[in-house]
């Protein structure tokens, strides 16, 4: 079994897949989403940022201990100037935001509790003269067990 972290990242792919004319990619690595942004197909970036210190659940248990454990992600909207420029940009992460929030979904079957957006800013890109980005970072919490990181609790 693999650590949640993956987990929760491919759960998040998944639950973000079907976005018309958007190409979801799990990697930190925006220079591919900005490969296909300059040929015109907007790509969206998911990947962890950081993993924050559990909560513990009860204390007195003795043994591994349920927590619940929240793990940071950036979601990353890759768009070429154009699109950006006719709103497709807020397209998108509107309907990311539909669909993290979204009960059914395979990120609601890890993520089982608070699910935060923590916002985030558009900015230019320094390496491409075409593409346009805008990174959310969410905040996803997993009830898991101590010492035991590929599973939930």
């Amino acid at each position: 079994m693999v650590h949640m972290r993956r987990q929760i990242r491919e759960a998040l792919a998944a639950s973000l897949e079907g976005i018309e004319n958007v190409r979801i990619l799990q990697t930190h690595r925006i220079a591919m989403g900005v490969a296909l942004a300059e040929q015109g197909t907007s790509a969206v970036c998911v990947f962890p940022i950081a993993d924050l210190e559990p909560q513990r659940i009860n204390n007195a248990i003795q043994g591994p201990k349920p927590t619940y454990r929240s793990f940071q992600f950036g979601v990353a909207i890759i768009v070429n100037d154009e699109d950006a420029e006719d709103g497709r940009l807020d397209e998108i992460d509107a309907e990311i935001e539909r669909r993290i929030f979204a009960e059914g979904t395979p990120l609601r079957a890890l993520a089982t509790r608070d699910i935060i957006s923590r916002g985030g800013e558009p900015a230019a890109l320094e390496m491409s003269d075409s593409a346009y980005l805008f990174v959310t970072v969410y905040e996803l919490v997993a009830p898991m067990r101590e010492g035991e990181p590929t599973r939930s609790a």
